[in-house]
Order: structure tokens, then C-alpha cells, then sequence
């Protein structure tokens, strides 16, 4: 019988682990034949993280993957480099993130692993065993994708236009659009539009910082409001009593938050980097697109104070965005049965 293996690693509470989990979910909804799989663990004496309990029940270890014809194997592509175990199995490479991809250098990596040893979590993954031996090898194996000498057998899944067009410009092989939802808790809230809106302007301060510390060293009279250490139910009472999320990341992808943000209620500003430059990804006002740069600084402020000042009138400008988030769960179904199963239906 098909097996739908989909890789991921264990522990990451992040947007990416997310929609791996994700997958197996919409999957097994229609046959019961996908598992997570978690590539840097070695026993199953680890409990699901438990974000992701609504999505799968078990999982599966490295050792259990069967490489048959019938099967597939669905990695992200921070972790393409286990296709080359397998030969028989369908492979699929998911492109969550393009920035994974090209920043995979040397220096990249030396800065990343610094950021890790001094984060504040750090100290307690150090006495918890996080930093196993198998998780440490799979970040040093992390390359990236060598697409001059490719296997022409890997499919390549796209989870934005901007991770579309950039596989497009590299590869020969097969390039699929599949973009999955937000996550179930959001989507189970439903599109959210009324209430009464503080002037608030949400951020994550996670992305792009050196940025949003220039801009609050001038905020004046704007109140800003950092998205770190909410749990859903919180982010949720925030996103629909906030008039404004303002995000100059980098887009490595659609990004979650900005959709969570706009299907409550809340207008959206944006950069141009990565996805956020792509209409389809971010279909947002090219007014409410603006280059994170320090010439920009007065044009943001600008545009935040009218939007601020202006929500009735300017609601109905992402109407096209709440749509897109509304409407890519049925699309993901779809792209399953089309892409996995063969359906053309």
C-alpha cells in the first residue's frame, strides 16, 4: 500500500515544521497513508510538540521510511540532502523558504550557529540534550541545493511565486505550485472584521530588528506592539482588536503572520524583499509596499499614520489578500489529489 513520508525536523516551533505537519494532516483526511517523519531523533521517546498534536498522533523515525516505487518522500529543502538515500521512492523537494537556500555559506552558517549558542533558549536546549549529535550533523550537511547535478527524478514544490520563479530559473526538472493554508486554529476562526480598533501597530520583531529599532527610535506618538511569547488565543485577540501589522522582513516565503493579521482584520504594510514583492504571495496595494530603507523612513511614517487614520475607507484594499487566505486550504486539497494521488478531477 502508498506511503507518503513527509520529513521534518523534531522540536521547531516555526512556520516551516508547521506546514510539514500540516501536510500530513490534509493528506491523511483523504487516505490514511502519511507520516511525519523526524529526521534528527533516533527513539520515539519524544512527545509530538504540542502545537502540532491537532495535526498528527505519531510519527515515524528515519529507519522506518521504506524506499519502494509505490511510495514518496516529501523533504523541505533544508534537508534535500536525504533524497540521495533513496532511489525507488517518488521524491519531492518543498520549497518553503528560498533564503535557506542561499544562505547556506560558510559565514552564514558560522553567524547562525552563533545566533543559536547565545540566544536566550540556549542555555536550557545545552542541559535538555537538544544539540544531539544527529541534529548537529544534519546542520553541518546543510547545503545548498546543487541543481547542476540534480537527480531528474526530484519534483520541486513551490509555497510561493517567489519560490516558484526562483526554482523556475535553475532547474530543468518539474516545478509545482503548492502553497499550504494558515494554521488550523486561524483558519477554524474564520475571516473577522468588526470590533473596535486600537491604533495599534503589531510587528514581529524577529524579522528585520536593526530596521524596526530605527523606526521605534522615532515612533513618536505611534504605539507599536511586538509579536514575541503569544500563544494563538492571544495573537488572535490582537490581530482583530489592532488596526495595523507592519512587516519588512525578509519574505523567505507567503509568510504566516501578515496572513493571520489580514484574515482578522488588520491592514498590512509591507517591504519588497523576497515574497513581499510578488503581487500573488503579498496582494496587497503597491502603495502599502515600501523598500525598508533609511531614505523611506518618512514615506513609512506616512503611509502608517494614514493608514492608522483611514481603516473604514481602507478595508476593503485586502479584500483580494483575505481572499487568497480564505480560498488556499481547498487549493492545497487540491493540489494534494492532483500532485499525489494522481487526480486530475
Amino acid at each position: 500500500m502508498k506511503q507518503i513520508y513527509v520529513f521534518c525536523p523534531y522540536g521547531l516551533i516555526t512556520g516551516g515544521p508547521d506546514a510539514l505537519h500540516q501536510l500530513v494532516y490534509y493528506i491523511n483526511k483523504k487516505k490514511s497513508i502519511a507520516h511525519i517523519v523526524y529526521t534528527d531523533i533516533t527513539k520515539r521517546n519524544k512527545p509530538i510538540p504540542k502545537p502540532y498534536q491537532v495535526y498528527v498522533k505519531d510519527y515515524l523515525l528515519l529507519s522506518d521510511v521504506v524506499d519502494d516505487e509505490e511510495n514518496i518522500i516529501i523533504v523541505p529543502e533544508t534537508r534535500s540532502f536525504y533524497l540521495n538515500n533513496y532511489h525507488k521512492a517518488g521524491l519531492y523537494v518543498w520549497w518553503l523558504s528560498v533564503n535557506n537556500n542561499t544562505n547556506t555559506g560558510f559565514i552564514d552558517k558560522i553567524k547562525k550557529a552563533f545566533g543559536k549558542i547565545f540566544s536566550k533558549n540556549s542555555i536550557k536546549k545545552v542541559f535538555s540534550f537538544y544539540y544531539t549529535p544527529l541534529r548537529i550533523k544534519e546542520f553541518l550537511k546543510n547545503k545548498a541545493y546543487d541543481f547542476t547535478n540534480e537527480n531528474p527524478a526530484i519534483t520541486h514544490l513551490c509555497a510561493s511565486d517567489y519560490a516558484l520563479s526562483y526554482v523556475l530559473s535553475k532547474t530543468k526538472n518539474k516545478v509545482l505550485s503548492f502553497v499550504e493554508p494558515i494554521s488550523l486554529f486561524f483558519l477554524k476562526k474564520g475571516e473577522y472584521l468588526g470590533g473596535e480598533r486600537k491604533k495599534v501597530i503589531l510587528y514581529n520583531p524577529k524579522k528585520n530588528p536593526k530596521f524596526y529599532k530605527k523606526i521605534l527610535k522615532n515612533k513618536e506618538e505611534l504605539i507599536f506592539k511586538p509579536l514575541i511569547g503569544y500563544k494563538q488565543e492571544e495573537l488572535l485577540s490582537l490581530y482583530r482588536s489592532s488596526v495595523l501589522y507592519i512587516d519588512f522582513g525578509s519574505f523567505p516565503g507567503q509568510e504566516r503572520i501578515p496572513k493571520e493579521a489580514v484574515l482578522n482584520g488588520c491592514l498590512i504594510l509591507t517591504g519588497k524583499e523576497g515574497a513581499s514583492f510578488y503581487h500573488k504571495d503579498v496582494p496587497i496595494p503597491e502603495e502599502d509596499k515600501i523598500q525598508a530603507t533609511n531614505e523611506n523612513f518618512d514615506l513609512i511614517y506616512k503611509r502608517i499614520r494614514y493608514l492608522l487614520n483611514n481603516y473604514d475607507k481602507e478595508i476593503v484594499s485586502f479584500s483580494e489578500y483575505r481572499n487568497m487566505v480564505k480560498t488556499t486550504e481547498d487549493k492545497f486539497s487540491e493540489s494534494i489529489d492532483e500532485i499525489l494521488f494522481g487526480d486530475k478531477n
